[in-house]
């Protein structure tokens, strides 16, 4: 029986790919972080940015968290993050900055200069610098 070890070794790949998503790494990396319950201030920036999101209220549950600003690329943004009460969805452009990605980088200021007493949970992956 002929077996193509190139096509074996890609399937593999890809499934372990499909593992490593931006929610599930953050669920994996949160509980050794979290010592105690908190209100949390949640800030994703980047392409993963909703699905790390989604990570954080998965560990931290949503009722724990005051504030959530996500700001991804244009179409990368989960349907439910956008129902959240708390949640602030800004979608910008990648991989070219645009007027967007300005008004991302404005609210990303605002919200990081307001007075809080809660822990920020800050998070960020790929295309944040263009996004804002």
């Amino acid at each position: 029986m002929y077996i193509n070890r190139r096509q074996v070794l890609l399937q593999i790949m890809a499934k372990s790919l499909e593992k490593l998503t931006g929610e599930s790494l953050v669920e994996s990396a949160l509980p050794e972080l979290l010592s105690d319950n908190h209100t949390w201030r949640v800030i994703a920036v980047g392409k993963a940015a909703a699905s790390m999101a989604c990570g954080a209220i998965n560990c931290l549950g949503s009722e724990n968290i005051d504030q959530l600003l996500v700001i991804t690329k244009s179409g990368h943004v989960t349907p439910w993050l956008s129902r959240l009460d708390q949640a602030e969805i800004v979608e910008s452009a990648h991989p070219i900055p645009d007027e967007r990605s300005l008004l991302a980088g404005k609210k990303l200021l605002e919200c990081i200069q307001q007075q809080f007493t809660n822990p920020v949970l800050f998070l960020i992956s790929g295309g944040a610098s263009s996004l804002v």
